[in-house]
């Protein structure tokens, strides 16, 4: 039997955390929380992981990019990025937010609107 895609999420609510892996689990996925950048790298030296779900801020310059190791190491790797909608739609987290395989979802989303952004940068 094939084993289930992994979903690491990078959330420091921990309500918000328990919804979403519960939301992913019934998806088929194999869910992995991080409370750090630290601990979801370490996971994805570990293990094959099809997608990254991740709060963590940015200012928006590329001293203040708290995934940029992850992003350096896993270039393709999708991720999907939850802001606040307050947060400046500007340039973040660099250039790679060009990339196809890196979607922003805003506060407050539906858990639809996270189900369709997983599906669109990991399909299978």
């Amino acid at each position: 039997m094939p084993r289930p895609p992994v979903a690491v999420v990078i959330e420091d609510q921990v309500e918000l955390s328990d919804v979403l892996r519960a939301v992913l689990r019934d998806e088929g996925f194999e869910v992995v929380a991080a409370r750090s950048v630290a601990e979801a790298h370490a996971t994805l030296h570990d293990r094959k992981v099809a997608v990254l779900i991740s709060d963590l801020p940015s200012s928006g310059t590329p001293d203040d990019d708290p995934m940029s190791s992850i992003v350096r190491d896993f270039p393709n790797l999708g991720i999907v990025v939850v802001r606040d909608p307050n947060d400046e739609p500007g340039p973040f987290f660099g250039p790679w937010r060009t990339d196809g395989s890196k979607l922003i979802l805003r506060r407050p989303f539906r858990l639809d609107d996270l189900l369709r952004a997983v599906r669109e940068i990991h399909p299978d």
